[in-house]
């Protein structure tokens, strides 16, 4: 969790006005441009995202810090758990989205950790609000075509308990950054080799109840104004 904490200091230090949610909804990079080593004044922030070396090395540790924080019964507390996959989520942001992409399969160890998040994040007893936390983690990094149905499911009976969570910012931010990846993820037809992006009809009654929560709860003005 340590480690989190310590992502969590590089970034505001060198990107303080970068934090919230990007205008874009999350849907590609900060503002800037992500991982270019110009970006980065620090060594600690050259070394975390400067490179596609460094950034692959990022999401290991990163990824394997989330496990720990969803795995329960570690010493971790929930809102310790909320916090630090908070971070993550922000992490991965200033991640090129190809390298995000591309990390599951780019080593031996990404391949062997990869299956463990979700087995956690659906696990028994997980704490509601650190599960969406880890679902939106998940999702940035599996994308919309990779995202296995029980996580889906999962993440559809987690929007039914969104009154549970207390803090409306926090929350704002997670559905503003996961949703459109969920949602697409239910526009492919899984039966076809062709995904039906022409009709952008869901293939189920999802899209109905997701896309008034993303309304309601989008902002009105671009976090950068607010």
């Amino acid at each position: 969790m340590l480690l989190l904490w310590c992502f969590g200091i590089v970034i505001l230090a060198e990107h303080p006005e970068e934090i919230s949610v990007s205008q874009n909804f999350g849907l590609d990079q900060p503002t800037s441009t992500a991982g270019l080593e110009k970006q980065w004044k620090t060594a600690s922030g050259r070394k975390l995202f400067g490179s596609p070396n460094g950034m692959y090395k990022t999401i290991n540790l990163t990824y394997l810090s989330v496990i720990w924080a969803t795995k329960g019964d570690v010493g971790v507390s929930d809102a310790e758990a909320i916090e630090g996959i908070r971070i993550a989520v922000r992490t991965l942001r200033f991640v090129e989205i190809e390298a995000r992409v591309g990390w599951p399969g780019s080593s031996a160890l990404a391949k062997n950790i990869f299956p463990k998040l979700p087995a956690k994040i659906v696990r028994e007893g997980i704490n509601s609000a650190v599960q969406l936390e880890a679902l939106c983690f998940f999702a940035m990094i599996a994308g919309a075509n990779n995202l296995p149905m029980e996580i889906v499911t999962q993440y559809q009976r987690c929007l039914a308990t969104l009154e549970d969570l207390a803090d409306p910012d926090a929350l704002r931010e997670i559905l503003l950054v996961s949703l459109p990846i969920f949602a697409v993820s239910q526009l492919l037809d899984t039966n076809s080799d062709q995904a039906d992006f022409d009709s952008h009809k869901c293939k189920t009654a999802y899209s109905g109840p997701c896309c008034r929560t993303f309304l309601m709860l989008a902002p009105a003005t671009p976090p950068h104004v607010r």
